[in-house]
């Protein structure tokens, strides 16, 4: 079994569902610290002082590497799911809730000290790099990829798709709704 296999994929978001459901109905701190110390085992990478809040969804663990103090707020999902995705999250992030980010084969990558807003998407197969001190605000998107539509004649869905990668500075502001692709 390949590290990023369907099989082991699988695997590791059965012990993630089973760890939510019998952690995740324990009162917050408890159950905050119980889940730190289990997901450790499976994470790529787990910091100290990591807050993962009830009702996140974490998909290909050993590809999620996360710094100290980051904090995954509810309904966060982080997804590894296809062969050389990664994700790594900086020290002292915080992912409030609702956010999903997808590496569908690429890495994303988010530099310490940032803030990710509420219902925030960010998804490959091209790279994504948000740097350091960063504030990207509710109901933005980060897309590394786009549909090529030249051919007229033939359906979009059966064109292909574009990827190239996307950076966002250190020390910068995306507002509110700001779509990047």
């Amino acid at each position: 079994m390949t590290p990023n296999s369907p099989s082991s994929v699988n695997n590791d978001s059965k012990k993630t569902l089973l760890l939510t459901a019998l952690l995740g109905s324990l009162p917050l701190s408890v159950g905050m610290r119980l889940r730190e110390r289990l997901y450790r085992s499976l994470f790529g990478a787990l910091g100290e002082g990591v807050r993962i809040h009830p009702r996140v969804e974490l998909i290909g663990l050993r590809h999620i590497f996360l710094g100290d103090r980051v904090q995954l707020w509810r309904n966060v999902a982080l997804s590894c799911w296809t062969g050389g995705s990664r994700i790594e999250i900086a020290d002292d992030v915080v992912m409030d809730r609702g956010i999903y980010l997808q590496g569908v084969g690429g890495q994303i990558e988010i530099g310490a000290r940032s803030y990710i807003g509420p219902y925030v998407c960010m998804s490959g197969p091209g790279n994504v790099r948000i740097g350091a001190d960063c504030l990207i605000a509710s109901h933005s998107t980060l897309y590394a990829n786009n549909h090529v539509f030249s051919d007229p004649d033939k359906p979009i869905n059966q064109q292909s798709l574009r990827f190239s990668g996307i950076e966002v500075g250190d020390d910068c502001w995306l507002g509110s709704g700001v779509r990047v692709m």
